[in-house]
């Protein structure tokens, strides 16, 4: 391993090549090594309050949400999320925004002096030097979104305040387990003996909620959609209803350390809107869903949110998919919308190359056009739509660009130079 860190003159991208070529596995499970340079980094005990959400969808809203909520408030909040969509800044956020890279920096070689032997992935080290920053900035509530499952994820180090579970549903299967039960047990592994859990997914496994409350948590349930009051939100479909409704619980759960009123919370939450999450904009005259939407259970909520804000509206997809995935129910889930589909391949050894998507798409009647790079497939997909829109005056077709984190990331890319060409 190379032992030749930068130093705090170093670019932040300088930083994170670094980081990634200093361990050889992408995702290595456990807490031991970053709970022990917390330690050594005077990280260990925090006691800023901690409130740490974990689910297979709904963790980046849920978090927004939460921190909407405690700066409508007037609370110094320090929010964690993962992946980035075009900065890694994103990940880390104080006060509502993102910082800026001479702060990472200072935080990475911080992390870097007290790490020694330890080998560190890029998520544990991400996630110390988040710390890092927080605790240095003083904040007022530190919000952890969990990167995978929950009790072996760097976030769990650290004694949370209040744990939520957004949902259970089947992802990552590889690490945690192929049925809803040893993926939920894994999730509310984030929760400690006398603290609140919050559970919003609607059917949790009657076993999960048994070991939750068997080890002393104080399981509290999001009611049922037909027995809770009905929120006004940017966000669309019943499931950010349901988010809605648990970052609310979580605020009350900590109301004596952080007093929010019930009317400011559900103002600041029903503003929230997030990148990569049925976000919508225009460009160069065409509509555009944004909607990372990389397993099954994400895919339903997308086709729930159109049927919602775009009933009846054509969809013109560009899409693109890593292998770790179900594509293959993500697209059938899909399929009922999508008029057409503009198959990407995305860079890296994950991505599912293009024409293996392009055959998933057609086994289920789709209509497919391959395409080598983003900007190909933006240019036909927004040609078809303007086309499509200047035949039919009275309906306006839509594009979703949607798969992977990935995906839409290269579509931003693409924007961007085509800015700075322009």
């Amino acid at each position: 391993m190379d032992r030749s860190a930068p130093d705090t003159t170093a670019s932040l991208d300088d930083w994170l090549h670094w980081i990634e070529a200093t361990h050889p596995n992408e995702i290595e499970m456990g807490l031991s090594r970053a709970a022990d340079v917390a330690s050594r980094a005077s990280l260990g005990e925090i006691s800023i309050p901690i409130i740490t959400v974990a689910g297979t969808n709904g963790k980046g809203s849920t978090v927004a949400m939460l921190a909407a909520i405690y700066q409508a408030a007037g609370f110094t909040t320090g929010a964690y999320t993962s992946p980035h969509i075009i900065d890694f800044n994103e990940r880390v956020v104080v006060g509502g925004k993102a910082v800026v890279d001479a702060t990472l920096v200072a935080a990475f070689a911080s992390i870097e002096a007290h790490r020694g032997d330890t080998a560190l992935t890029y998520f544990e080290f991400s996630t110390l030097a988040a710390m890092r920053v927080f605790v240095d900035a003083s904040v007022d509530v530190i919000l952890l979104e969990v990167g995978l499952g929950g009790r072996l994820d760097t976030t769990n180090v650290w004694d949370t305040d209040c744990a939520i579970v957004t949902s259970i549903a089947i992802d990552h299967e590889s690490w945690l387990g192929s049925d809803r039960q040893s993926i939920g047990l894994e999730k509310i592994g984030i929760g400690r003996r006398d603290v609140p859990l919050i559970m919003a997914d609607q059917d949790p496994p009657r076993l999960v909620i048994e070991a939750a409350q068997a080890s002393g948590m104080l399981v509290q349930r999001v009611s049922a959609e037909s027995e809770r009051r009905a929120l006004s939100l940017s966000l669309p479909g019943s499931h950010q209803q349901t988010n809605a409704h648990a970052a609310l619980m979580a605020v009350a759960s900590l109301h004596d350390r952080l007093p929010v009123k019930l009317e400011v919370a559900i103002q600041a939450a029903a503003a929230v809107q997030v990148p990569g999450r049925f976000e919508q904009r225009n460009r160069q005259g065409v509509s555009v869903v944004l909607d990372v939407a990389h397993n099954p259970a994400a895919a339903a909520s997308v086709v729930e949110a159109f049927n919602e804000r775009f009933s009846g509206a054509p969809v013109v997809m560009i899409f693109g998919a890593l292998n770790d995935k179900d594509i293959s129910k993500v697209v059938s889930t899909l399929n009922s919308l999508v008029q057409h589909w503009h198959c990407v391949q995305l860079d890296g050894s994950r991505a599912t190359p293009v024409n293996e998507l392009c055959s998933l798409i057609e086994t289920v009647g789709g209509s497919t056009t391959a395409h080598a790079q983003m900007a190909e497939a933006w240019s036909s997909a927004s040609e078809e739509v303007l086309a499509y829109n200047s035949s039919h005056p009275s309906t306006e077709a839509v594009v979703l660009v949607a798969g992977s984190f990935l995906t839409l990331t290269a579509l931003h890319e693409h924007w961007q130079n085509v800015s700075r060409i322009t």
